[in-house]
């Protein structure tokens, strides 16, 4: 069972690691909140998305409150189906290079992530419907827009964009 609640003030010595992430992630914009799974001592930071999945943030021990100096690295995972368990990876960190580099870099991508996953939306343009969909598919962003047949002839047209590293798009398939 699984419980959440608002990330606060540290109240001890352990809780800083998880809420110096949290206040990182909302000085980023990105709202925040502590998950919990009873009886097993899991605890990690939790980011909502509009579709109603979630990013879970940890070290690899599942504890977003630690030690920083044992930093070990930060793990973003987007749980989409957290049900069954399922989740695509979003940022892995080592710890390499600390807990400061470490999480700014988990910062940045789950920022990056985040932002990409508010794509979802509906827009009306010139008498046909767009519905534009971003997905993540084997940890790659993709977005599917999807025009309706407009009464004056133009066909319908469903096109599947990869994106890139740079912020643009790459269309791998156009159908019409």
């Amino acid at each position: 069972m699984r419980s959440s609640q608002p990330h606060t003030t540290p109240t001890t010595e352990a809780e800083p690691t998880g809420y110096r992430l949290a206040e990182a992630l909302a000085a980023a914009g990105i709202p925040s909140h502590r998950q919990t799974h009873a009886g097993t001592g899991c605890e990690w930071l939790a980011v909502g998305l509009e579709d109603g999945s979630e990013v879970w943030i940890s070290n690899l021990d599942s504890d977003a409150d630690f030690d920083p100096a044992t930093h070990s690295g930060w793990i973003a995972h987007h749980h989409y189906n957290p049900e069954d368990g399922r989740f695509l990876p979003v940022y892995e960190g080592t710890g390499v290079h600390g807990f400061t580099t470490d999480t700014a870099a988990a910062v940045d991508a789950i920022r990056r992530f985040w932002a990409r996953r508010r794509g979802h939306r509906t827009v009306h343009m010139d008498n046909s419907q767009y519905l534009v969909a971003d997905s993540t598919i084997g940890g790659r962003l993709y977005r599917i827009t999807i025009r309706r047949a407009a009464p004056y002839g133009d066909e319908p047209r469903v096109r599947v964009a990869r994106h890139n590293a740079d912020d643009t798009w790459t269309t791998v398939h156009d159908f019409r």
